[in-house]
């Protein structure tokens, strides 16, 4: 699959303060260390990568760990799993995954955007978003699928809206109670990206996605080559 993306680097993004709900915000970009097992197609396999810690690749929450993935069910109650024939990111550039709650009013910030400013704006680029809430109206109370779906129509969503009551599969993105927690899993499933907290306008977002496209070897940081739009590290 061939993409055609842009590359605007927006200068200065990692110094401008991020809104999180709770605790410093934090944020920035890492190059992988490796890439997970491949058949002998050359492909990403479809289901979670195989650990290596050899190669310094485990499952886990920082930059350049793998992305152990989950199956969570859509605000119908479709079973939607990051990882699998339908869903692959070996078919996207990236994935950026979002981690909201409904009383999170820099989730609601972040949410007011996320549409115009990435899923629509790198659409083209072959960048999937995933949207995941974690908590009702009140911090800890549970949500009905009513109320995400009132979500979805209040910030004009148009990628796939996940519940996961609690945050009892992704809490481990967002200690002591972080949020919004936005992460870019690359096409191999490794964590590129990773914030606590929503800037003004997404610039910290939408510069490491920008950071990551790429058009030409020139375009990627030292030790990477561009591989159908992604930076990507050469072993």
């Amino acid at each position: 699959m061939t993409f055609a993306p842009k590359k605007a680097w927006i200068a200065g993004v990692s110094g401008l303060l991020l809104a999180a709900c709770n605790n410093t915000p934090s944020s920035g970009v890492d190059a992988p260390t490796g890439t997970p097992d491949v058949p002998a197609g050359g492909n990403a396999v479809c289901g979670a990568p195989t650990e290596n810690p050899a190669a310094g690749l485990v499952f886990g929450t920082s930059r350049g760990s793998l992305f152990e993935g989950f199956t969570l069910p859509t605000c119908d109650g479709t079973p939607y799993a990051f990882y699998d024939d339908a869903n692959c990111p070996s078919n996207y550039t990236m994935t950026v995954v979002s981690i909201a709650a409904i009383w999170c009013v820099p989730c609601q910030q972040e949410s007011a955007q996320l549409t115009d400013r990435v899923t629509n704006a790198y659409a083209a680029d072959g960048v999937r978003v995933v949207q995941i809430i974690v908590d009702g109206a009140t911090r800890g109370s549970p949500f009905t699928p009513a109320q995400c779906e009132q979500w979805v129509s209040t910030y004009g969503l148009v990628n796939p809206e996940l519940m996961d009551q609690g945050g009892a599969e992704t809490n481990e993105f967002f200690p002591d109670g972080s949020l919004p927690s936005t992460i870019i899993v690359d096409r191999d499933g490794v964590i590129r990206f990773y914030e606590n907290g929503a800037s003004m306008g997404l610039v910290t977002l939408t510069g490491a996605i920008e950071s990551l496209l790429c058009e030409t070897d020139a375009d990627c940081g030292g030790g990477e080559t561009c591989a159908e739009g992604l930076c990507e590290l050469t072993l």
